[in-house]
C-alpha cells in the first residue's frame, strides 16, 4: 500500500486505544476478513470505505482504513462498533 492515504494516517497519543480496545479491534478485523472474502468471491461484492477496497487486506490494514474513516467522520466509526450479528451471518 505504498503511497496510499491509509499509510499516511498519523495517530497522536490521544488517538491510541487502550490494550483492551486494540485487542477488540484486532479480533473484529480478524472476523471481518472471511466475510469480506466470501462476499467478494461468491457475490462479486467489493467492499470499500472512502475509496479504499477492503478485499485482500490484512488485519492491520483494515484497522488503518477504519482509523482513516474515523478521522473523516469525527469518531463515528471504528472497527469494533458493528453489530456482531452482521459479522456472523452467512450470505
Amino acid at each position: 500500500m505504498n503511497g496510499s492515504l491509509v499509510d499516511n494516517v498519523v495517530m497522536t497519543s490521544e488517538d491510541e486505544p487502550s490494550l483492551e480496545e486494540w485487542n477488540f479491534d484486532v479480533a473484529t478485523a480478524e472476523t471481518m476478513i472471511p466475510v469480506i472474502g466470501h462476499l467478494y468471491r461468491n457475490n462479486n461484492v467489493v467492499l470499500m470505505l472512502f475509496g479504499t477496497g477492503l478485499v485482500n487486506k490484512s488485519v492491520i490494514e483494515l484497522i488503518k482504513i477504519h482509523r482513516l474513516a474515523l478521522k473523516y467522520l469525527h469518531g463515528q466509526i471504528t472497527v469494533g462498533n458493528r453489530d456482531p450479528r452482521c459479522l456472523s451471518q452467512r450470505f
